[in-house]
């Protein structure tokens, strides 16, 4: 049990913890990002994505549940700011491709710092988002790409029942971080809608 254990190393990276973007998202960490579908969710994580590569940051967007014109726009944005080694958009694969190339990485304890994986959504890692069991198996697998250093950013949606004991309450109370994501009706001056984020929900 002795390897377990924590150091002083863990405590003192602990007392000074680095964020990828300032306030939001922790290096190493997993943070589940949630809100109603529409909320913005999809649209805020891709922008934030330039600024990552911009801070250092290489960024792997598993691209699983959007439509592909706003991939397609973005991805245009990527070339025409020659981000292409550090910012990808990953649309054609599917999730059980993907956790292959993840389970490698896991299996050879690759180092992954620096590099910042977005899952949109959670729902395709796990077999049933309802289930206990299934969300577990998934929550263990991000953790272990975590401990190779890597960034793990979750969406998700919230219930649709809108009650909190079921389905994606679980999810949120496992990952280290919780974002929620909140779309106001009311618009801006320039018609754009208003998101806001919060932490903790």
């Amino acid at each position: 049990f002795d390897k377990f254990a924590m150091t002083a190393q863990m405590r003192e990276d602990l007392k000074n913890m680095i964020y990828v973007i300032d306030g939001l998202f922790v290096e190493g960490y997993h943070t589940y990002v949630y809100g109603a579908s529409g909320s913005g969710k999809t649209t805020i994580l891709l922008s934030l994505c330039f600024e990552m590569v911009e801070l250092g940051y290489t960024v792997y967007f598993f691209y699983l549940d959007g439509e592909q014109f706003s991939a397609s726009k973005v991805s245009e944005e990527i070339d025409k700011r020659n981000m292409q080694d550090n910012y990808k958009i990953l649309t054609d694969g599917t999730m059980p491709e993907y956790v292959e190339i993840l389970n490698g990485f896991v299996n050879k304890k690759e180092p992954l710092n620096k590099t910042v994986f977005i899952l949109d959504t959670f729902k395709f890692l796990s077999t049933d988002v309802n289930n206990k069991n299934a969300n577990k198996k998934a929550m263990h697998f991000i953790k272990d790409i975590c401990k190779l250093g890597a960034t793990f950013i979750s969406l998700g949606h919230t219930n649709k029942d809108g009650k909190n004991q079921s389905g994606t309450a679980e999810i949120e109370q496992d990952s280290d971080a919780l974002l929620k994501i909140d779309s106001s009706e009311a618009m801006d001056d320039e018609n754009n809608i208003v998101s806001t984020i919060q932490q903790g929900g």
